[in-house]
């Protein structure tokens, strides 16, 4: 049923990720790389399964960031998995599982209706809560049954094939598994409200519980009763609950902080530990050594010597945040710890002391994200409240770096002796980001909460700059300490950056130094560039004008260079945000009023506005790639998307938390988003970009969506409706629109459908193997031999010899019986023009491999048909480049066929062609290239006749001489009695007759890869040639060389050779590459002011007249004279 739920650009997206992980994974070629391949696979295809809501043009792709949550996670040990250990994270409402070893994502399981409260796991399916109900994943992720419980649901237990349930009101139900019915269900009293919940080893059917009042019980969950209830009550509330690995103890975790080793059996209390904070998990390792370790809602980690009953040491910044689970992977010394800052870490105990470190760590923002940036189509850039900017990818899910932490490092703070927290900045709100000078220096800038420093960071070194940009005025003047930086903006050269500040200055700083360049000022007096507060800086991509946009909604545009201020514009209300496109001179305006307008830097005029677009504050702007969209948000939850060409609204997203930052990808095809009190980043894909978006009509601007849920959430009822409503019915009726005599329409099909068609056979020979496969060499056993004169020789086998005649017996029955396909019987049979487009219309749904199939087995009788039916289609102006394609393919194919057979005019319907077909697609029909192919025909044989007897006896000779050079190795430079069949009767100077019969040349031979090289040279290189002319040598052992890009001339007196020489470069007689072309023209040039190539086409005077004649022929043809053919086929 989930697959079912799938789209076709959910199934584009899938394919783009695919190519590219399949891609690089076979770039590496080792096996590590394949199955991190389908581990990406299958992560891929379970967040394809995430249905959620979408718009117009967006549709839900996939979230980056966020890899746990507050819910404590599941742990479980898979014994036929070489006892690998794993960890369980609920995010949302979906369950990722990850290897205890090296964090790496395992599966990700499918998208639940609602938030998961709990989860738990075993060796044989996953558990996870939602409100009142059980979801049971089988392979941790499609759901295998649902499990129901009255009330919401606080801590599962499995055991076995029973799933024990604790609910809010601390009711026990016994759930089996495998059938979904409740065993037993056990009510607890008031004075007993459930915390912690454990089973204790090696007793059956039994679970411990704690309470909020500090008591414990053990219950039997079979039978229901109660088994024994401790007398003793702990001075706290219960919080965790720990089997160790000695039978009958069990650790104890208070919210006061105390660690109590309890043996139950009689009801004795062992050891007690103490830390500051609550007690949130407790491990114990189990690979001899025998200590324990304890987190609190702190952040640190307490490690315990239980023999010598005293603490090893503390770990107090393991965590940011409480850690909600720890476990120690059986028998290693590797622990797990998970945290409510959205990290998990490995760390390792092999030090000496007893102390872990960290080994693995795999983390996100652990405060919600403020900011994002694509630094190109696949990374994207982020910042978020704990003060960190990091990296993520798109495609490639385990891609995340971490730049850093805004403000000193920890080393510097020792350093300084200072605490760190002291001197930290505060979180980045704004960033701005430019690829030019990547590799140089900085290129980016972070602008942070109410401070005036800027700190710059790099994307190439994966870290936090080295310059913190702050004006000496802001540290020295008192009335600016106050002030804070309010917007920044780095230039598209990358050199410089420029920050504005509440106060109204404008500075501008050197991004490869950190040095102040310029201010800029409207009056000398104050020293500012506005009055009030700076809300927006933009800077064209030529850096000529820099715009300026202040709070009280004046905006202010500077001649960047010299700073002076250039013009000013009044908006009637604040300037709330500010954006610049990136393709255009458009500059987009938030106001407070929630009006939005579009302003012309270069006219300086307000092009596009659109009053009352939001309802409430502007939160975020952004430009599309190409500059037709522009995408705002509001402080209500609302994304609108806006067509600047049509100044309409064309989408509306609604979100239950609102948008605090939005970015394009660089080629349109994802929208980042970022959303307030959320620590992940939304990745929505562009249908347009994937599929085509037909019929986009304007929306009213009080248009309403029904809201989007970040959580990837959904309900069942509009479960039903998706999988019950079909996509036609979704889709938007577009009218369609009666056949203009006057213009062809196209059939709409996929071009993959019909352009290669032509270059089918290409393509086949080109994806061939390049050496066969080789079967292997196995001696035979007994190898035949023939007697011979001198002994005996092993007999040779004749290999393809059968092979040759059974083909050409093929031929033979080929040519006297021809197989006529279904489609040439029905073509064949067709008479009307109505029978000519239904056979078409079979042709046209065909694979375009069973189109090239059809085309080559037409019998002779039918090509003529053929030729009618492409004519019937074309005068009804439809499927137009279907014909082209088909047209094209027919000719190349059966060109031969159809000049051997002698077919007439008649039959080829060229006379109907050329008088009811009209003249825009004549030219490229099939009446112009069947009257060439027939014209160089006649030509041809034309030519073959005019050949005397002493010519053909000569070219005879030259055939024989030629054979013997190739025997020997060589290759024959004066092809003599080629040239005289190719210039027979053209008469031209220089031509390849002439100088065969008046020079010889000789040069050294070259090397097949010597060939191979000169296919793709650029410049002229003869080495060793020699030309005589009539026994005179003219050169002797001469080398030629001419580059690329320059100019020469030939200097010398009469007689010496210069124009012998260019006749045989323009000749190709010596050996020039044959991608350059070249144009020897011997008339005189008359000397004036245009340039050389002007001059050399213009002295060709040949060449003009018989351009003006091919014209003058061409129009001929075109008005139906085709006796004009040869003749064009000849100019």
């Amino acid at each position: 049923m989930a697959m079912m739920e799938f789209e076709w650009v959910e199934w584009k997206l899938l394919e783009i990720q695919l190519s590219r992980i399949f891609y690089t994974r076979k770039k590496r070629g080792n096996t590590q790389g394949f199955l991190s391949a389908v581990v990406s696979l299958e992560i891929l295809l379970r967040l394809f399964l995430m249905v959620r809501h979408q718009s117009q043009l967006f549709v839900p792709y996939k979230t980056l960031g966020e890899v746990c949550s507050s819910v404590p996670p599941a742990f479980r040990v898979l014994p036929r998995k070489r006892n690998e250990s794993y960890v369980i994270c609920a995010v949302d409402n979906v369950v990722i599982q990850y290897l205890c070893q090296n964090l790496r994502v395992i599966s990700v399981s499918n998208v639940l209706p609602a938030r998961i409260s709990a989860v738990a796991a075993d060796s044989h399916y996953i558990y996870a809560a939602t409100d009142t109900r059980i979801a049971v994943l089988h392979l941790a992720r499609q759901v295998k049954r649902w499990l129901e419980v009255p009330d919401s649901i606080r801590w599962l237990l499995p055991f076995g094939d029973i799933l024990i349930v604790v609910d809010v009101k601390s009711s026990i139900h016994v759930m089996d598994v495998e059938t979904g019915d409740e065993l037993v269900l056990i009510e607890t009293s008031g004075q007993f409200d459930c915390s912690a919940i454990t089973h204790p080893a090696t007793y059956l059917n039994k679970v411990l519980l704690g309470s909020r009042q500090g008591a414990l019980r053990i219950i039997n969950f079979k039978t229901g009763k109660l088994i024994h209830e401790f007398e003793k009550l702990f001075e706290s509330e219960i919080t965790v609950l720990e089997q160790s690995p000695a039978i009958d103890i069990v650790a104890v975790g208070l919210k006061n902080g105390q660690i109590i080793l309890h043996n139950i059996k009689f009801d004795e209390t062992l050891q007690v530990y103490s830390q500051d904070a609550r007690v949130t998990s407790i491990a114990f390792r189990t690979d001899g050594e025998e200590t324990m370790t304890t987190a609190s809602e702190t952040g640190t980690l307490a490690i315990w010597d239980l023999n010598k009953r005293s603490l090893l040491g503390q770990l107090p910044d393991a965590h940011l945040g409480s850690i909600t689970g720890i476990y120690y992977v059986n028998g290693e010394p590797l622990m797990v710890s998970v945290g409510v800052d959205n990290t998990l870490k490995t760390w390792i105990n092999d030090m000496g002391d007893g102390m872990p470190r960290q080994l693995v760590l795999l983390d996100g923002h652990s405060e919600p994200i403020t900011a994002v940036k694509f630094i190109d189509n696949d990374i994207i850039l982020s910042s978020g409240l704990d003060g960190s900017v990091r990296t993520f990818s798109v495609s490639r899910n385990a891609h995340r770096q971490k730049l850093g932490n805004a403000g000193t490092m920890s080393s510097k703070a020792k350093k300084s002796k200072r605490d760190i927290e002291s001197i930290k900045l505060k979180p980045v709100i704004e960033m701005d980001v430019r690829l030019t000078r990547e590799a140089a220096w900085d290129n980016v800038m972070c602008r942070h909460l109410d401070t005036a420093p800027v700190t710059t960071w790099t994307t190439r070194k994966q870290s936090l700059g080295t310059f913190r940009l702050l004006h000496k005025r802001f540290v020295t003047k008192p009335h600016l300490v106050s002030a804070s930086a309010s917007a920044i903006c780095i230039s598209p050269c990358g050199n410089f950056g420029i920050i504005g500040y509440t106060s109204g200055h404008i500075d501008c700083f050197n991004l490869q130094s950190g040095h102040h360049r310029k201010a800029f000022l409207c009056s000398k007096k104050d020293g500012k560039a506005h009055q009030s507060a700076v809300r927006g800086l933009a800077l064209d991509i030529l850096n000529r004008q820099l715009v300026s946009a202040e709070q009280d909604g004046l905006i202010r545009f500077w001649n960047f260079r010299n700073m002076k201020l250039i013009a000013e514009m009044q908006v009637p209300s604040p300037v709330i945000r500010f954006c610049m496109s990136s393709s255009n001179a458009l500059l987009a305006l938030g106001v407070g009023n929630g009006s939005i307008g579009v302003v012309d830097i270069l006219c300086r005029k307000i092009v596009r506005i659109v009053n009352g677009a939001h309802r409430s504050s502007f939160t975020a702007l952004g430009f599309s790639p190409d500059g037709k969209w522009l995408a705002s948000a509001d402080d209500e939850g609302f994304i609108k998307i806006w067509d600047l060409v049509t100044n309409s609204l064309i989408d509306v997203m609604k979100f239950e938390s609102h948008c605090m930052s939005l970015c394009f990808s660089s080629n349109g095809e994802y929208l980042a988003t970022c959303h307030h009190e959320r620590k992940s980043i939304y990745i929505w894909a562009n249908k347009g970009c994937f599929i085509p978006v037909n019929a986009l009509k304007a929306l009213p601007l009080d248009y309403v969506p029904k809201d989007l849920a970040l959580c990837m959430r959904r309900n069942l009822e509009d479960e039903v409706e998706e999988t019950e409503v079909p996509m036609e019915i979704i889709c938007e009726n577009v009218p369609q629109v009666k056949q203009v005599e006057s213009l062809v329409t196209l059939s709409g099909l996929a071009p993959s459908r019909w352009v290669n068609l032509p270059h089918l056979d290409v393509i086949r020979e080109r994806n061939k193997p390049i050496e066969p496969v080789r079967k292997p060499k196995a001696a035979p056993f007994f190898l035949p031999a023939v007697s011979t004169l001198d002994g005996f020789e092993f007999e040779k086998v004749n290999v393809g010899t059968d092979d040759i005649e059974r083909r050409n017996v093929l031929m033979a029955k080929r040519s006297v019986l021809e197989i006529e396909s279904s489609f040439a019987q029905t073509l064949l049979q067709a008479s009307s023009d109505a029978d000519f487009i239904n056979v078409f219309e079979s042709l046209k749904w065909m694979s375009i491999s069973t189109i090239d199939f059809q085309i080559r087995v037409l019998p002779e009788r039918a090509l003529s048909g053929f030729l009618k039916m492409l004519l019937t289609v074309l005068k009804t102006h439809c499927d137009f480049e279907l014909v082209q394609a088909y047209l094209a393919a027919f000719l190349k194919i059966n060109r031969s066929k159809i000049w051997a057979s002698c077919i007439k005019d008649d039959d080829l319907g060229n006379k109907e062609l050329c008088s009811k077909v009209p003249l825009i697609y004549r030219p490229k029909c099939l009446t112009r290239a069947a009257r060439m192919m027939r014209s160089s025909q006649v030509v041809n044989e034309k030519v073959e006749k005019r050949l005397s007897r002493k010519e053909m006896k000569k070219l005879q000779k030259r055939a024989d001489y030629e054979r013997e050079i190739k025997k020997m190795g060589g290759r024959v430079e004066n092809e003599e009695g080629k040239e005289i069949v190719k210039n027979k009767g053209s008469g031209g100077i220089g031509s390849g007759a002439e100088l065969g019969q008046q020079f010889s040349v000789s040069q050294q031979a070259k090397s097949a890869g010597q060939w191979n090289q000169l296919e793709n040279a650029v410049d002229i290189k003869v080495e060793n040639f020699d030309i005589a002319a009539q026994g005179r040598v003219l050169f002797h052992k001469a080398e030629l060389t001419i580059s690329f890009g320059r100019r020469y001339g030939l200097v010398g007196p009469n007689g010496m050779g210069k124009t012998t020489l260019l006749k045989h470069i323009a000749s190709r007689r010596l050996d020039i590459p044959p991608n350059i072309d070249l144009l020897y023209c011997e008339q005189e040039i008359e000397v004036d002011s245009s340039p050389a190539i002007d001059a050399v086409v213009k002295s060709d005077k040949h060449r003009l007249a018989l351009m003006d004649e091919e014209a003058q022929l061409i129009e001929k043809l075109e008005e139906g004279d085709i006796s004009v053919g040869e003749r064009l086929k000849e100019v």
